[in-house]
């Protein structure tokens, strides 16, 4: 569980550093309120190192955000890897955990 919690957080760190992509999943959730009226817009959040809860929120609402960041993934993959070569080379790990299921799946333990 320590290996996908240090991979989450690497995700959320990379995925609040780029302010293009996170302009990306707040339109693609806009656009999902279009087909389902309950749906809502979600941020991603970091934990805090002194509260323990503050973990499970942060990964509780990548878990809610898991569909969003997989469409992402398809239908942007060229904007999400457009940088210099550490970027890129940064983007292409990232979207390897986000295509990677047993990632969202040791998650939800």
């Amino acid at each position: 569980m320590l290996k996908y919690a240090e991979i989450a957080n690497n995700l959320i760190t990379w995925l609040r550093s780029k302010t293009q992509i996170l302009a990306l999943i707040c339109d693609l959730q806009t656009a999902m309120l279009a087909t389902n009226p309950l749906a809502k817009v979600l941020s991603v959040i970091r934990a805090v190192i002194t509260r323990w809860t503050a973990y499970y929120m942060a990964y509780h609402q990548l878990l809610e955000l898991m569909l969003v960041l997989q469409m992402l993934v398809k239908t942007h993959r060229e904007r999400v890897l457009a940088g210099n070569t550490a970027t890129h080379r940064k983007a292409k790990e990232m979207i390897k955990v986000i295509e990677n299921p047993v990632f969202w799946h040791s998650l939800q333990r």
